[in-house]
């Protein structure tokens, strides 16, 4: 099952859209606003995590390992880099 957390309202519209219009809207559960106050609905339940958020992504992270099974699993981290930042790298 999958649980997706969303607090921009047009997201959401077009999120609950391609659920139905793939037929997988049965598979999931959305929550919308904080995904913070929405934890207690899915903790210790994930075995992925995929945090979209940008700039960054790093105020999502404790929520986000709040979500992973007590056995672990995997965050998807994604945010923006910038030309200074892939130089160090």
């Amino acid at each position: 099952h999958v649980h997706a957390c969303e607090w921009d309202e047009d997201t959401l519209e077009a999120l609950r859209a391609g659920l139905e219009a793939n037929g997988v809207g049965e598979r999931c559960t959305v929550h919308a606003g904080d995904n913070a106050l929405a934890l207690p609905a899915f903790a210790r339940q994930a075995h992925r995590v995929h945090l979209g958020l940008i700039p960054s992504s790093e105020d999502g992270w404790p929520v986000a390992v709040g979500a992973l099974r007590a056995e672990g699993g995997w965050l998807h981290i994604h945010g923006n880099v910038g030309e200074s930042s892939q130089a160090k790298a």
